[in-house]
């Protein structure tokens, strides 16, 4: 199946997988833009820096790309559950009635999982990548 405006690949997961990044990338590039509405425009211009090159990048099947958005997934894998799970975090910005902790994980490990299975689809179709 040829689709007209697609990345160049016949692997319709890794065409959903890519989609799908390059989503999460446009929506974090409308974030670096209300950023510099509300006049923070260096945390915009990084953003916008970060985030449309790499939805470019993948839209492209570029190996440096697909390099980028395995270490930004492998943090969301590991460095944010254990950020958002923790005492400290709990006491720091949740004030004195912290959520439960299962409260969190619902909504923490959902991304996890959503990120791991992104990462399978990136790691065995890497000979796509140019």
């Amino acid at each position: 199946m040829n689709v007209r405006f697609a990345p160049k690949t016949e692997i319709p997961a890794l065409r959903a997988v890519v989609f799908f990044v390059i989503f999460i990338c446009i929506a974090a590039s409308a974030n670096s833009l209300r950023s510099a509405f509300l006049g923070d425009f260096v945390t915009a211009l990084i953003g916008l820096a970060i985030w449309i090159p790499l939805a470019v990048g993948l839209w492209k099947l570029k190996k440096m790309a697909r390099g980028a958005t395995i270490l930004m997934l492998w943090y969301v894998v590991i460095i944010v559950p254990l950020g958002m799970i923790n005492p400290f975090a709990a006491i720091n910005d949740y004030g004195p009635n912290p959520p439960n902790v299962w409260s969190l994980a619902a909504w923490i490990y959902p991304c996890v999982v959503i990120a791991l299975c992104v990462l399978h689809i990136l790691g065995k179709y890497k000979k796509e990548f140019t």
